[in-house]
């Protein structure tokens, strides 16, 4: 019999009735803290600040951002390109599967959860078949105990879930931190903003007080009659039972006889401001992890002029420092055992994935980057994850050709339309030339008096007529033999043609391009010879 009322007495509540909770187990033990030891939730510390929505949205955000960025590990040695350091022993480790039960994804979160919300993360390094860092196992920061020596060599003495503690070098472990006043162990964010941390905790508590305790009319039961404390006790219980909570506000009351209630004014969530004072709490957080509010989902705070922009904010002053953190203790832990003999090979994580544009502003920019020479078909084709081209001219650079030194773009400038007649006279000239009716001397001469005027030299004009030489073969032609009727064309008459016994008619021209100054040209370099 008396068993059977222990049984009775032991069963739950139901979940409506049961109290709420004021305290719990933490995960995480630190050094000084026995096993299974309980905190309230009034003491600040990283256990309880996570439990504040906007600290974990924070936390979330930094963890789950650094997690996105793909880990590369590259070698830069003196005079010569960058390059990835795939021959490196611990490459895959680092880069992709850093132990047998995380994703390289999975690692980094819970790193950056862990430094984000602790303000220090550690990972074992296990050796192994791939040398001395065949695995990254995380470690919890709240068992952790960092302690320096004379000779300023950290050692690490962690307490493992069976109760032991276990001390470790500093080559064995791979540690970051947030900010710090020693050098050698990061501050807990929580407590370090403890009264913010606080005051939302308490706000939470008396939230939920709130609506488990409140009968609503919120006030006092009165009546004239003398009531025993007894029946105080049993009226107060009733009313409680029969009203309070979220589930009843809003009933019926029924009042025995003689008792009045009297609601209590002033005593509401608005009067209190308790919404304006929770708002706060998101803005005062975000400030302290550099984070735009935006971002965190404040939609009060989002425009359209400014959401763009304050993401690229919390890229560079948000993102950044935790990116640069993880990189460092990489390389100051792994990495610096590879950077020999002037060579230097450390992490760096890929922030492009998040800047990375819609569609037509990616197009954008391959096409910028094809036109000017400094990415490849195959290169564009790699960092939109397609296939790759099997062809020799994808894996080579163009450039457009379109472009002229600005001395020429000047000198066209100011000889206006003049300087394109000219340049038709070079080539009437070369168009002779090639057809045999001039020879080397005589193009010279015609080149140098029909463009006189764009400064062209003595050399430049024998370079143009060198090379149409080259390419086209000219048959030997006897100088005498060739006459032209430039003063009849000066004169602008259509009718002009060469000798008869050319059997060629010569093309008309502008009188500006042919005058007195090729007459005398031609008539000088047929005397000559």
């Amino acid at each position: 019999m008396a068993a059977h009322s222990n049984v009775t007495k032991t069963q739950r509540k139901p979940a409506t009735r049961r109290k709420p909770a004021d305290q719990w187990e933490v995960r995480g033990l630190s050094d000084n803290m026995p096993w299974g030891t309980f905190l309230p939730p009034d003491q600040v510390t990283a256990e309880v600040a996570v439990r504040v929505n906007c600290i974990l949205a924070c936390v979330r955000f930094i963890s789950q951002s650094i997690a996105c960025m793909a880990m590369e590990i590259m070698r830069r040695r003196p005079g010569m390109p960058k390059e990835h350091a795939t021959d490196i022993p611990c490459y895959d480790v680092l880069t992709w599967f850093p132990n047998t039960w995380q994703s390289q994804y999975d690692k980094i979160e819970t790193t950056m959860y862990h430094l984000a919300l602790h303000g220090n993360a550690y990972d074992r390094i296990v050796s192994g078949p791939r040398g001395f860092c065949s695995s990254l196992e995380p470690l919890h920061p709240s068992r952790m105990q960092v302690m320096r020596g004379s000779d300023n060599t950290l050692t690490y003495r962690y307490l493992f879930p069976d109760g032991v503690f276990r001390e470790f070098q500093q080559s064995e472990i791979v540690h970051y931190r947030w900010l710090s006043d020693n050098g050698f162990v990061g501050h807990v964010p929580a407590e370090l903003c403890g009264t913010s941390v606080a005051l939302a905790r308490k706000l939470d508590v008396a939230a939920s007080a709130f609506w488990d305790n409140s009968a609503r009319p919120d006030g006092v039961l009165t009546t004239e009659e003398t009531i025993p404390p007894e029946a105080q006790n049993t009226m107060r219980a009733q009313w409680q039972e029969t009203y309070g909570g979220a589930r009843r506000r809003g009933s019926v009351a029924i009042l025995p006889r003689k008792v009045q209630f009297v609601p209590i004014s002033g005593n509401s969530n608005e009067s209190s401001q308790y919404m304006e004072l929770r708002k706060s709490l998101l803005p005062e957080h975000a400030r302290i992890y550099g984070i735009p509010t935006t971002l965190l989902g404040d939609s009060e705070m989002a425009k359209f002029s400014n959401v763009e922009q304050e993401f690229v904010t919390a890229h560079v002053f948000g993102l950044l420092p935790w990116q640069k953190r993880y990189e460092g203790a990489i390389d100051r832990s792994i990495l610096r055992t590879y950077s020999t003999n002037g060579d230097r090979v450390y992490a760096r994580l890929d922030s492009r994935s998040l800047l990375r544009g819609d569609t037509a502003a990616r197009v954008a920019l391959h096409q910028f980057l094809f036109n000017t020479g400094a990415l490849t078909p195959n290169e564009i084709r790699d960092l939109e994850d397609m296939s790759l081209l099997d062809c020799e001219s994808a894996n080579k650079t163009y450039m457009q050709q379109g472009f002229a030194p600005l001395s020429m773009v000047a000198a066209a400038v100011a000889g206006g339309g003049d300087n394109a007649q000219q340049m038709g006279v070079v080539l009437q000239v070369l168009d002779k030339l090639a057809a045999g009716q001039i020879d080397r001397t005589g193009a010279i001469a015609l080149i140098m008096a029909g463009s006189a005027s764009i400064g062209l030299s003595d050399e430049a004009a024998a370079a143009i007529v060198d090379g149409a030489l080259a390419q086209i073969p000219v048959p030997p032609v006897e100088p005498a033999g060739v006459v032209f009727d430039l003063q009849t064309s000066a004169a602008g008459d259509d009718s002009s043609a060469m000798d008869s016994s050319m059997g060629m008619e010569q093309p008309q021209d502008d009188s500006s391009v042919v005058g007195d100054e090729l007459l005398a040209a031609e008539e000088d370099a047929i005397n000559g010879t």
